[in-house]
């Protein structure tokens, strides 16, 4: 349909162009009749070269206009020429492409009229404007009639006057006057052959626009048939996808009836299977109503029974535990009297709490655990397994300095009653040794709280018994014994066989208190004395053996009987790995010196344990100071100190694996010692119970 509409606007064009044409032999009339009526030459001129020049205008106009139209058929014809090159296109898509045809020509052709509507007006413009000129020439005209009379006249006048100066002059004017007028003539008959050539080129293209139009209108004919067969392809093409979608629904159809008769056929069959699922439904929701009820009852019952069996549990374990504890208060009572006569070294354990050189990290992870039930059992969790030791008292990192001397106590006041007493602290550097021994001074430790238990005992006796306590306090340190109660801390002291029996060291300052500020005093003199430095893993480290030796001497107002007990109190060094305490220099000749005593200390536990004739007493300072203590008539203790942190898990180990060791050793039941005033005898006595 848009070809069609093309066609329409070529043929308007063809009858403007005739139009124009037209108005163009009429403005070469409108000349013509300005010719014949002898108006000025110089103003017809003038009037039809501007009439000229506004034709010459429309026509290049015209002629671009057609040169468009051209370049349109053009394109047309290419575009026709690709679409039948790619083959036919959809019905959509030429549809589009004439439409979009139809809108450029609708365009072309507004443009056209727009320039008609210009010609027109055009044209009227030249009208008005000859009109005007033609009335000036005919105003001319008159004037020049008029001027010519006047002339004529003179000339008559002249002529009476003068005949042959007139004749002259008529002459002269007639000779200038056609001299003019052929000019004149010359120059429009220029200007007017120019013209008709014009007015021919114009025609001559007019016939090759009617050429082109005429070919124009048979390729639209051309198109017009083309399209038609293409719409009928494509109507054919359409019916036959219909009838392919016809055949392919109706085969659809086919299957879903077919489809559709099973279903109904399953359909009957679920009905009924639906019935027997309602009827049990029915059934089932009748018995989930009674459930609860059921459940409700069971439940009761369960409830009732568990109660009552937990109850009878709870009752029988209560019984057990009970049963348990009083075996194990029995058990412990007949250890210790076992211990006692057997002269076994006690041992116990103290766990100190974690403390700010332990740092923060993984490897101050607590690795210690407790048993709730037993005080004598201690675990430690070493490289991923548990080990278990056993000792004859167990305190944790929450026991107290009181909870400690409660259970040494009966211990620390045998030495009244005349017995030889020992009490050590043993464990590596920074396990809490010097804390338990002595104590800060708001929470003493063993050595002032066993001063103190010692004068009030010795109070509530004074009734039948004179008592008076001697102190003396020395260290053993680089294998040297320093009295650190002496003025001159540099004399060497040896350890000598005392000839009343047992090891004493002669020389050694003895200081006689009569209470417990006496006791103050001289611990301060020793501590201040005392060899301590600052190591990696203790701010405060010992590096020496300290003995405190409480002399107790008593003489019986009645009978003049004499008893003599000694209490050695030891804060033993602590052993020390190099490597960790970061000892150097004079540290490391001092550690070198606390782990060679410590591990002579050790051979002499080894050879007590597997009763070898030979004794290595003699083979350190502090083992042969402390001969009488673990080998003779004495009464031992062993309180072992340890660190509660995954970084010192292994001198844990070896602490407690050392104590174990010193348990078994029996040493044989201790023995009182009593001085017979009269005899000058020594009578031994077996001792009693602590």
């Amino acid at each position: 349909m848009g070809r069609l509409e093309h066609v329409e606007a070529v043929e308007a064009l063809q009858q403007m162009n005739v139009k124009l044409e037209s108005e163009n032999e009429n403005l070469k009339r409108e000349i013509d009749k300005l010719k014949m009526l002898g108006a000025n030459p110089e103003s017809l001129l003038d009037s039809t070269g501007g009439c000229s020049t506004d034709t010459e205008k429309q026509l290049e106009k015209v002629q671009v206009e057609n040169v468009r139209l051209l370049q349109q058929i053009v394109g047309f014809k290419h575009m026709d020429y690709r679409r039948s090159s790619i083959g036919l296109p959809s019905e959509n898509e030429l549809i589009t492409g004439l439409q979009e045809d139809n809108n450029t020509l609708s365009l072309a052709l507004s443009t056209l009229q727009k320039t008609l509507k210009q010609k027109e007006k055009d044209l009227q413009e030249v009208e008005v404007r000859s009109r005007y000129e033609k009335h000036s020439l005919s105003t001319q005209n008159n004037k020049l009639s008029r001027q010519i009379r006047e002339l004529q006249a003179e000339v008559v006048l002249m002529q009476a006057k003068e005949p042959e100066v007139m004749h002259r002059i008529e002459r002269v004017k007639v000779e200038v006057e056609s001299e003019e007028l052929k000019n004149d003539i010359t120059v429009f008959k220029h200007e007017s052959a120019r013209k008709d050539e014009q007015l021919d080129q114009l025609r001559q293209e007019k016939a090759a626009l009617e050429s082109k139009i005429e070919l124009f209108i048979a390729e639209k004919m051309d198109l017009q048939q083309s399209f038609l067969e293409e719409i009928e392809a494509l109507e054919h093409s359409r019916e036959s996808a219909v009838d392919d979608m016809r055949r392919q629904k109706e085969a659809e159809m086919t299957h879903l009836q077919t489809s559709h008769s099973q279903m109904c056929r399953s359909v009957v069959t679920l009905k009924t299977q639906f019935d027997e699922l309602k009827t049990s439904y029915v059934h089932l929701v009748k018995q989930v109503k009674q459930f609860p009820n059921v459940i409700s009852k069971t439940i009761n019952i369960l409830r009732s029974e568990a109660v009552q069996a937990i109850e009878g549990v709870t009752q029988h374990n209560k019984e057990l535990v009970k049963k348990y504890l009083r075996e194990m208060h029995l058990r412990k009572k007949y250890h210790n009297e076992l211990v006692e006569l057997k002269g076994n070294i006690r041992v116990f354990c103290r766990v100190r709490p974690w403390i700010k050189e332990d740092g923060v990290s993984q490897q101050t992870e607590m690795t210690i655990s407790f048993d709730p039930d037993d005080d004598g059992l201690i675990y430690v969790t070493n490289k991923g397994r548990i080990q278990t030791f056993e000792v004859d008292r167990v305190f944790t990192s929450k026991s107290t300095q009181i909870e400690v001397f409660d259970e040494v106590k009966a211990l620390v006041t045998s030495c009244i009653d005349g017995f030889n007493v020992c009490i050590f602290a043993y464990g590596q550097t920074g396990s809490g040794k010097t804390y338990t021994m002595e104590g800060p001074p708001g929470d003493a430790g063993i050595n002032q709280r066993a001063i103190q238990e010692l004068f009030k005992e010795i109070s509530e006796r004074g009734s039948d018994w004179d008592y008076s306590i001697s102190v003396s306090v020395l260290e053993i340190y680089n294998e040297a014994i320093r009295d650190l109660l002496s003025e001159d801390s540099t004399y060497k002291l040896e350890v000598k066989l005392n000839p009343e029996g047992g090891y004493h060291v002669p020389g050694l300052v003895c200081v006689q208190v009569n209470s417990v500020e006496d006791v103050n005093k001289v611990f301060s003199v020793g501590q201040q004395n005392r060899v301590t430095a600052t190591t990696n893993m203790n701010e405060h480290s010992s590096r020496s053996h300290a003995l405190l030796c409480i002399t107790v001497t008593g003489i019986n107002k009645t009978t003049n009987t004499k008893s003599i007990g000694k209490l050695n109190l030891v804060d033993l060094a602590g052993s020390e790995r190099v490597s960790k305490s970061g000892a150097d220099g004079t540290r490391l000749k001092e550690a070198q010196s606390i782990n060679k005593s410590l591990s002579c200390l050790g051979d002499v536990i080894h050879a007590l344990r597997c009763r070898q004739n030979h004794i290595p007493y003699r083979n350190s300072k502090l083992t042969f100071l402390l001969q009488d203590s673990l080998g003779g008539d004495s009464k031992t203790l062993m309180i072992v100190q340890v660190a509660p942190v995954a970084v010192n898990v292994g001198e844990t180990v070896c602490s407690l694996a050392f104590a174990q060791r010193v348990r078994t050793i029996e040493l044989g039941a201790a023995t009182r010692r009593i001085e017979n005033g009269d005899l000058n005898e020594v009578n031994r006595f077996k001792g009693r119970k602590m």
